[in-house]
């Protein structure tokens, strides 16, 4: 459970007892699993203390730790077995096979074949196999035949992440992963016991007795007397790497990396072959026996040896005598006495031996591409060439390569066997096996079939490098080895019913919910819980569909599909989703489909469920389709859902008319309206000229005025602007003084209250720290202070002011800061980088008069901030506009006897046509009513009146610098 404790709940009483330390029993601190063994005891798993044997009856608890014989303390999931065997899982991915009885533990780890990654659940099924559902697959143990079977999404599973397993009455297992539901029949096929053996190649002999070659002997299974022996070399084998067999007659062909061992199993005669007797090398990958009694064998990378039978001689030739490549995969002849070789890269080699000629197969991609090739030669003479690429069937006669691949239904690309099987080719791969049947002459049937052998969805290639590992018998059975050997008792196809089926509509991203209309009689009702209703009261339908969509008829399918449905042309944004049911594939179906009026094919085979969204789909009628590939390769037929988008009212014939009505009508009215206008303003022109006459002259008036006006209204704005920024700096030492005041009053009552108590040295402390708050509050008293002197100077008439040594970088600091909490405190968006570079021998040398000087600081300041403010608006709808810094430089220098200070930033900058008039009185380049245009100009004259001079420099879309040039002394 959530807290970590275990609950045993009695179905019939209906009584519940919980395990815990907190219940009473001292030794158990944590639960992640729980089992009960024959006797009646409960097996606890816990996270760090080994394994918890409650005997709930007694109220008693044993432990089983590592001390005692298990892998770990930090255990995860725990079952048992049918006979009793107490199965855990450790986190660090093995498990521990517990005996109570027997009084042993086995453990199963990574050296008996099981992955990291700690086990999540375990499962022990009917047969006596151990699930391990880890987060990165499925591993299943057989603890008899010592067998290690692996399932995941690289063969099988739409995820490896497992959430649960059960097995239900039928032996299946049902595997939950976080992407779906798989059923495993355990019926699907029989293992023979041969435990973990790596099985290399297999043929059944004349007799019916099965060759298993390993890298330790061969294992000579009969299957009619059950018994298995084995053949190695004590028994007379050249060497116990076997690669393969072949057959010639009754006699057995073993080719080993020791050469080439002819055993006739009748007679038990065996006959050798190496280097010794004149073969190139002792490893024989392929031995080929021809029409002529001539026998063929490959090696690692040296050519083909031919024994010659009329001879009695051993020929051999390589890339020096024509060969591709010297890797001989696999040998064929045809029914035209050609051999066939199949290298491991260089294509196809076509070998007359009687006129010592070779040609080459290479046009294909996967005949000259590097990989491991097989051969087959069916009953009709056609040749069949396995590649990593598919599969590519010969047809000498009619002079046809037909390529069979994923496409056309394989299993997987990359071939590994092929089998003959009456009139079919079963194709063995590295992920499950098909079954081809090519057209079949006078049959009638021009068709090729192919689809998945059935029960064969568990059986993928491994990490062993070999190949051609099946075989089938003479009954029919086929045999996979890998680790060990699967049996499937009877081939033929995968039966699979599956079907696709479209499971929902999502508009506008809303998952749409479609039901049938309720239609009442007059005698009919309807009821709902404890309530009924009649004809017509009826309560309003409340599915998703009734609010977002028109309207349709009814509703069809097992997911309520709708018919005729009318979406409104506001709802065109459209996702539709879909599901193939099946129950004989783990792997994920592959879906296509196609909306009928805007794609103009059918899709990418895909995986997903879902499509892509359709966005904004014009008003007409549509129909989608979709079609699944199932088991056998075969694309299902395609499940199509219609629907209509309804236009806007605007776009309706009906529409069109009342418009056209309309416009003629307007324009009716408006040649009459137009007519009459004429006349009338024909009739005020003549007041009006009078009228703007005599406004003109009282206008002449009012500029003087305004003009007045507008220069003390640029001093109000830059007092205003001084103002803010100020009281902005006296806001901060009022706060610290409030909150030292508040501090001071609360340890004042403390130390009345410790007065009372009579602790002298506590009075002592917190009179100490009253002492320390005044002299705080003191000091930002002062600050405080400091700042309204200055703001009373700055305010006083100046007249009469006279020039006085001023510390040029502290004033042009003092203004910067003024300027900056001034605008924001206008704009709380507002926010640039500021840049400062002051000359310290300027700290005092400069006579002006501060309060004249501050205005000029100040006003070029702040419209370097407006310069910046209005390039951050304007570039906000661009990319460059995210990546634009607003900046502005403050910068004072000594040059001989001048004293300069320059202010720049790197807003948009001043048009090249406006430059020269920037200075002259009401110019501004700020929109109507955002500035006066005497900022600048007053600027100017306070510079020249202290014999200075002030200079701009701009340069357009990079920014704008002004600089005051003032003399020293």
């Amino acid at each position: 459970t959530a807290s970590r404790d275990v609950a045993i709940i009695d179905a019939n009483s209906m009584t519940y007892q919980s395990f815990n330390h907190a219940a009473g029993l001292p030794g158990l601190r944590g639960a992640n699993d729980a089992t009960e063994d024959r006797e009646g005891n409960i097996w606890i798993s816990t996270p760090t203390d080994g394994a918890a044997i409650v005997n709930w009856h007694k109220g008693s608890i044993r432990k089983l730790k590592r001390v005692s014989g298990l892998m770990h303390d930090s255990l995860r999931a725990v079952t048992t077995d049918k006979k009793g065997t107490v199965w855990i899982g450790t986190l660090g991915g093995g498990i521990d096979a517990v005996d109570a009885r027997a009084g042993t533990i086995t453990h199963y780890d990574r050296p008996q074949g099981l992955t990291d990654g700690f086990t999540a659940f375990l499962v022990s099924d009917a047969k006596g196999c151990i699930w391990l559902a880890k987060y990165t697959g499925l591993e299943i143990l057989d603890p008899v035949a010592g067998r290690i079977r692996r399932i995941n999404d690289k063969n099988g599973f739409n995820s490896p992440l497992i959430t649960s397993l059960s097995e239900d009455n039928n032996g299946r297992m049902w595997v939950a992963t976080i992407a779906g539901l798989h059923v495993i029949d355990q019926h699907a096929a029989t293992v023979s016991p041969l435990g973990s053996t790596n099985v290399i190649s297999m043929m059944e002999d004349t007799v019916g007795n099965l060759w298993v070659a390993t890298q330790h002997g061969i294992l000579l299974i009969d299957e009619q007397r059950k018994t298995m022996r084995k053949l190695d070399r004590t028994h007379g084998l050249a060497n116990d790497f076997v690669q393969s067999f072949s057959r010639a007659g009754r006699n057995m062909y073993v080719n080993s990396n020791g050469g080439l061992d002819i055993i006739d199993p009748i007679s038990n005669t065996l006959q050798h072959y190496g280097r010794t007797e004149g073969l190139v090398s002792d490893t024989v990958y392929v031995v080929f026996r021809d029409a002529q009694g001539n026998t063929w064998l490959t090696g690692p990378s040296n050519g083909v040896d031919v024994l010659d039978a009329a001879q009695k001689n051993i020929l051999h030739t390589d890339t020096a005598g024509g060969l591709s490549y010297n890797n001989i995969q696999d040998l064929k002849q045809d029914k035209d006495g050609l051999l066939w070789a199949a290298p491991v890269t260089g294509g196809i080699n076509v070998i007359d031996f009687a006129s010592r000629k070779v040609k080459y197969l290479n046009n294909q991609p996967g005949l000259r591409d590097t990989s491991n090739k097989t051969m087959l030669v069916d009953n009709a003479g056609r040749i069949w060439i396995g590649t990593g690429q598919g599969v590519y069937m010969i047809d000498k006669e009619r002079k046809q390569i037909t390529p069979i691949t994923t496409a056309e239904g394989l299993s997987d690309n990359w071939v590994t066997s092929l089998l003959p099987y009456k009139n079919s080719v079963i194709v063995g791969t590295y992920k499950k096996v098909t079954i081809v049947t090519p057209p079949i002459p006078g049959s009638g049937d021009s068709n090729w079939h192919i689809a998945i052998v059935d029960k064969s969805e568990g059986l993928v290639r491994g990490a062993t490098t070999a190949w051609a590992t099946d075989a089938i018998t003479r009954k029919g059975a086929y045999l996979w080895g890998d680790n060990g050997l699967v049996v499937i008792n009877e081939i033929k196809p995968a039966v699979d019913s599956s079907a696709t089926f479209i499971t929902g509509i999502s508009v506008m991203t809303q998952q749409q919910q479609f039901i049938n209309k309720r239609v009442l009689n007059d005698k009919d009702t309807l009821w709902s819980g404890a309530n009924f209703f009649v004809k017509g009261k009826a309560p309003q339908e409340e599915s998703i569909a009734n609010r977002t969509v028109n309207g349709w008829d009814s509703v069809t399918g097992p997911y309520n599909l709708p018919v005729n449905l009318q979406l409104p042309y506001h709802q065109n944004y459209l996702q539709f989703q879909f599901t193939q049911a099946h129950l004989s594939r783990q792997d994920p179906a592959l879906y296509t489909y196609m909306l009928e009026g805007i794609d103009k094919g059918w899709s990418k085979p895909t995986t997903n469920t879902y499509t892509e969204n359709y966005l904004n789909l014009s008003p007409g009628d549509y129909t989608f389709k979709v079609a699944s590939k199932n088991s056998n390769g075969n694309w299902q037929r395609p499940a199509s859902v219609s629907f209509k988008i309804l236009p806007p009212w605007w776009q309706t014939w009906w529409a069109y008319t009342l418009f056209a009505l309309l416009a003629i009508g307007a324009l009716r009215m408006y040649i009459v309206y137009r007519s009459r206008k004429l006349q009338r303003e024909n009739k005020l022109l003549e007041e009006k000229v009078q009228v703007r006459t005599k406004q003109l002259q009282q206008s002449l008036e009012d500029l003087k005025q305004t003009q007045t006006q507008l220069v003390q209204s640029e001093k109000m704005a830059s007092l205003g602007e001084l103002t803010a920024g100020i009281a902005h700096e006296i806001q901060n030492p009022l706060n610290f003084i409030n909150n030292f005041a508040d501090v001071n009053r609360e340890l004042l009552a403390e130390m009345s209250e410790e007065i009372g108590n009579g602790n002298l040295s506590m009075v002592k402390e917190i009179a100490a720290d009253i002492i320390k708050n005044e002299e705080k509050i003191n000091h930002h008293g002062k600050r405080a202070d400091a700042i309204v002197k200055s703001m009373l100077q700055h305010s006083r008439s100046n007249n009469n002011a006279v020039r006085e040594p001023v510390n040029l970088n502290k004033l042009a600091d003092e203004y910067l800061r003024l300027a900056y909490h001034g605008l924001r405190a206008k704009d709380k968006s507002f926010n640039a980088s500021l840049y400062t570079e002051y000359d310290e021998e300027l700290s005092t040398g400069v006579y002006l008069i501060p309060q004249d000087m501050g205005r000029v600081i100040l006003n070029l300041i702040t419209n370097a901030f407006y310069a910046v403010t209005e390039k951050k608006k304007n570039s906000a709808d661009h990319v460059a506009g995210d990546k634009y810094e607003p900046s502005v430089w403050v910068i004072t220098k000594k040059t001989g006897q001048k004293a300069s200070l320059t202010v720049k930033d790197n807003g948009s900058g001043i048009p090249d046509k406006v430059v020269d008039k920037i200075f002259q009185p009401f110019f501004t380049t700020k929109p109507t009513g955002q500035g006066t245009g005497l900022g600048l100009s007053m600027a100017y004259d306070i510079v020249k009146a202290h014999g200075g001079e002030l200079k701009g420099a701009t340069v357009p879309g990079e920014g704008t610098s002004f600089t005051i040039e003032l003399p020293m002394g």
